[in-house]
């Protein structure tokens, strides 16, 4: 019951915060025995990730890059119920937690990310995360019942501005390009690209119990 409810939470306060302004999302209600749940036993949730992607251009050809995530742009302020992990105090192991179940945990984020995973896990991880002794992996004792992770993707979002025929927007932005330059842009030109977030929800032992998606599309009309 209480990790339905953390998933409520989190899932309001994740599209309130992502999504405000771009894309209209339905609203989710909390009942007042969830709210009074929280009040009572609120948990203490610590934030992992939340990075979007940018992109390091190709010099050589524009239509290509490698996605990285933007360290310096986190939503974890903007969460309402957790903080960032590496405000939660803690110290020592977790000896609760065996090392293979800490490569997991590693390595599903590092799968779902991108090779700039080390720098956000070392806050919680001990030992080589990107070395051979991967066996020697330790979590952090830390004062939290829950690590959230946040994943904010896809990777190619940037890309997607790339042309490519085989797909609607190509054509899109082709056709009303066309009909935006025959009005001297009065009329815009219009594209989108399409958006999809997750959020996955581990116990203090790295045991994932939960996860969320958010699957959107950002619309953009530029005109003059």
């Amino acid at each position: 019951m209480k990790t339905i409810i953390l998933l409520t939470i989190l899932l309001v306060s994740f599209f309130n915060c992502a999504t405000a302004n771009i894309v209209s999302m339905p609203e989710t209600e909390i009942t007042e025995d969830s709210k009074a749940i929280l009040e009572e036993k609120k948990p203490k949730i610590g934030l992992v990730g939340f990075y979007p992607f940018s992109l390091n251009y190709n010099p050589n050809d524009p239509s290509k890059g490698e996605p990285k995530l933007d360290l310096k742009n986190s939503l974890k302020e903007k969460i309402s119920y957790g903080v960032d992990i590496n405000k939660i105090s803690g110290s020592g192991e977790n000896t609760k937690v065996p090392s293979d179940r800490v490569k997991e945990f590693v390595d599903f984020y590092k799968n779902n990310t991108s090779k700039d995973f080390d720098i956000e896990l070392s806050k919680i991880i001990t030992g080589d995360l990107k070395g051979k002794d991967e066996d020697k992996l330790k979590i952090v004792k830390k004062d939290a019942e829950y690590y959230i992770m946040g994943v904010l993707g896809p990777e190619d979002f940037l890309l997607q501005e790339n042309i490519n025929f085989s797909t609607g927007r190509t054509w899109l932005v082709g056709i009303t390009s066309i009909f935006s330059a025959l009005t001297l842009g009065t009329l815009p030109s219009v594209t989108y690209r399409d958006l999809e977030s997750n959020i996955f929800i581990f116990d203090e032992n790295l045991y994932k119990v939960g996860e969320l998606t958010s699957k959107s599309q950002v619309w953009m009309y530029s005109a003059w």
